[in-house]
């Protein structure tokens, strides 16, 4: 339903839907991850950082899911965030380090 609504335009719809199956299945990853893709779409780049710490954080702790984005490039989910808003200075420290 989440990205139905999101892809309808309805980005709150979306993120409320996003938020209730997070609360319903909190080992799950994929909902932070794709509220840190929504939030990347609308440029809030805090909001983005945020949401892929939790992601990992759950996919650390569970080993569970996959990513919507970062996997497939750096494989460092917040300096695929970063590098994505334009900040490949601070994406590449990040990944270096």
């Amino acid at each position: 339903m989440a990205v139905a609504a999101y892809q309808a335009g309805d980005r709150v719809r979306a993120e409320q839907e996003l938020d209730a199956a997070a609360r319903l299945d909190p080992n799950n990853p994929y909902y932070a991850s794709l509220r840190s893709t929504i939030a990347l779409d609308r440029g809030d780049a805090e909001a983005a950082i945020d949401f892929a710490l939790r992601a990992v954080e759950v996919f650390e702790r569970t080993g569970e899911g996959r990513f919507a984005f970062g996997r497939d490039a750096s494989g460092n989910v917040l300096a695929d965030a970063l590098a994505y808003l334009d900040l490949r200075e601070w994406a590449r420290s990040l990944a270096d380090a």
